[in-house]
């Protein structure tokens, strides 16, 4: 007879009906976390042992022992038996050492003997036999055994526990991670010289539990999102939206893919899930009546908002861009903040402010979330800055330090959050090299809106229409993703495109507004000055002027070298040099940069034109006219001497008049 035909002869001598094929297949299933089928014991060590020489392997794959779970003791016996005759077949001696084959064969041994306990536990009621000395044997049959499912279903993440619920990892306290610990031990059994026993939990023995526990299932917090497993099948992390009955793989969506819903699981580490089904033939007429009329019609700013938010519910931060509503009070700002955040769920949403940012802990409420909704941006004092170098870090797609309370802080992660910022009026925020500058997209809001006289209008479209809404809002995903990939096709930059997509010619003003009052030096150089390689100025003739200009218009002080600083941050242009004059001083030049006045200064003026000075008219012989007097009236004083402006702006001339400090026009 064949390996094959002995061995099915001696598991087909414990036969079983149907029913308990079936019950001795669940009790496997949930004990090895696979398929038990009797078959598969035959087909797979067969098809391992019979080789020449043989394999061995398929004995170590829990996928075959699982099926051990359906036999009797006599049974696993044969199987034993079997796997012993085959490490011990002279072909595998001249493969593996004495001491590897015994190992192997102990393996063997040790899943044979789990399943017996699995079987003696069963027949007594409990749910496991277990050994307390072996903490992280116990922890591993309670991944199994307990309440929570499969394995992978509780994670330990930066001192905190997730345990799987339906959809997503919920967290949870430890003390309710102890107390699923005390009923699955309460429901354990142990082995005693009296036999098998009734486990006695205690508190000593249940932070044993717990401490293995957290060793096997810590995780780093910078997998979330992310699948916890490695098949390759997985739809690419940060593509999948979750909602409560599936997982959506959007780009198999965007193919029309009839698999692109996929079921549920705990190998994807997601904290949270949107509160409503996927329903690809739902509609949201009263939500797109809503839109019209906040915005007019206005189709560009439509089709911003509807492109920001299909891409706030992925967890892709590519376009690194921060999205502000500015406009009055009541003019519809509030209803589609709600609308979002009912769009994403309160799981996926924060709600900070620019105080907040510059908080110590300000950033443990930013992991897992989408979106940071501002809801009133005001001036946020004097950590406006730290509050900015945050916008900046996290909109830019940098590593940041979250600092966690009663927890050790994640040294540096990615967060996937995206921020908008909702305000009544332009906030003004530090931001001299324009980076901050480069990354708002307003968004205006110009009529007065407050539901038009149904203020039960918000609450019908939540309650009603989320799961047209959130089709709606696919589709400026679909949009963008489809002008992203047009744009590879033809060579051009996708960020560039997709930022064309957001942009609202209606606010082009307020960026511009913006710009001016996030910079004291944006405002100074438009007002005062003139920008150009063939120009130049004196270093201490552009100072004196700033300081002028800054105290007219409020602006706090600042030091020579800053203010040198903040002048390159914004007229990239600009350098400075130092050199020596005629006389031996040294003085320091601004290229690229000079005074209007100068410049105005500089102009001829034409005879005779407003402004200018009539030509006079002298005869031959004659003697000079007199000079003529400030304001055309007899009594007026003769008109001080003009400063000494060079009639150019080269180095030379410069240098020239380097001793002469002109004051300022305005003193």
């Amino acid at each position: 007879m064949t390996l094959k035909e002995v061995l099915a002869a001696k598991i087909s001598a414990h036969r079983f009906s149907g029913a308990e094929i079936a019950q001795k297949a669940a009790t496997a299933e949930v004990f090895f976390g696979g398929e038990a089928v009797i078959g598969d014991i035959i087909e797979n060590l067969t098809a391992d042992l019979e080789g020449d020489p043989p394999k061995g392997e398929a004995l170590t794959d829990l996928r075959v022992i699982a099926a051990l779970g359906c036999l009797e003791p006599d049974a696993l016996d044969a199987v034993l038996d079997v796997a012993k005759t085959a490490m011990c077949h002279k072909s595998m001696r001249g493969r593996y050492s004495i001491r590897d084959l015994r190992k192997r064969i102990a393996s063997v041994g040790e899943l044979v003997l789990r399943a017996r306990q699995a079987q003696q536990a069963s027949a007594a009621g409990y749910l496991a036999i277990i050994d307390i000395r072996d903490s992280q044997e116990v922890a591993r049959k309670f991944l199994s055994y307990s309440a929570f499912g499969k394995s992978n279903t509780v994670l330990f993440s930066s001192k905190v526990w997730y345990f799987w619920q339906t959809n997503a990892y919920r967290q949870v306290q430890p003390e309710e991670i102890r107390k699923k610990v005390y009923e699955f031990l309460g429901r354990c059994g142990e082995r005693t010289q009296f036999g098998v026993t009734a486990f006695k939990a205690n508190p000593t023995k249940v932070e044993s539990a717990v401490h293995a526990l957290s060793a096997l299932q810590v995780t780093d917090p910078s997998r979330i999102g992310h699948w916890l497993d490695a098949e390759t099948e997985r739809p690419k992390p940060g593509s999948q939206v979750v909602f409560a009955n599936g997982i959506l793989a959007v780009e198999r969506w965007l193919a029309c893919e009839a698999d692109a819903l996929i079921q549920p699981t705990p190998q994807l580490f997601n904290l949270a899930t949107l509160p409503y089904n996927f329903d690809p033939k739902a509609k949201a007429p009263l939500f797109e009546q809503t839109i019209h009329e906040i915005f007019s019609g206005d189709e560009d700013r439509i089709r911003a908002l509807r492109v920001f938010g299909g891409y706030l519910m992925t967890a892709d931060t590519s376009l690194q861009v921060i999205m502000c509503l500015i406009g009055p009070g009541g003019s519809g700002k509030g209803t589609i903040l709600a609308i979002l955040h009912a769009l994403l769920g309160r799981d996926l949403c924060t709600s900070p402010t620019l105080s907040d940012l510059s908080d110590r802990f300000g950033l443990q409420s930013f992991l897992g979330k989408n979106l940071a909704m501002i809801t009133d941006a005001q001036w946020v004092g004097t950590n406006v800055r730290s509050s900015v170098e945050r916008l900046l870090a996290i909109s830019g797609e940098d590593a940041v330090r979250v600092d966690v309370k009663y927890a050790a802080p994640i040294a540096a992660i990615k967060l996937t959050t995206r921020f908008m910022m909702a305000m009544n009026e332009l906030v003004a925020l530090p931001d001299n090299a324009g980076a901050l500058f480069s990354r708002l997209v307003f968004l205006p809001f110009t009529n007065k809106f407050r539901e038009n006289g149904d203020p039960t209008r918000r609450q019908r479209i939540i309650d009603s229409e989320m799961p047209g809404i959130a089709n709606w809002f696919l589709g400026g995903l679909r949009l963008l993703t489809h002008a992203r990939a047009a744009a590879v096709e033809q060579g051009r930059s996708a960020a560039t495109i997709a930022r064309e997509l957001l942009r609202c010619p209606s606010a082009d003003e307020i960026k511009l507004r913006f710009r001016r009052l996030s910079s004291c030096i944006v405002a100074f150089i438009e007002d005062e000055c003139v920008l150009g390689d063939s120009h130049a100025i004196e270093w201490q003739e552009m100072t004196f002027a700033f300081d002028c200009w800054s105290e007219n218009n409020h602006h706090r002080d600042r030091n020579r070298d800053s203010f040198l600083e903040e002048l390159r941050a914004v007229a990239h242009t600009v350098t400075d040099t130092t050199t020596t004059d005629p006389s031996g001083k040294r003085v320091r030049i601004l290229r690229g940069i000079t005074l209007r006045t100068r410049v105005e200064n500089a102009k001829p003026r034409p005879a005779n034109s407003p402004g200018g000075t009539p030509k006079p008219t002298v005869q031959p012989g004659s003697p000079p006219p007199p000079p003529p007097r400030a304001g055309g009236s007899e009594n007026a004083q003769p008109a001080p001497a003009a400063p000494p402006y060079p009639p150019g702006d080269s180095l030379e001339e410069l240098l020239s008049y380097a001793d002469a400090k002109p004051k300022w026009p305005s003193q």
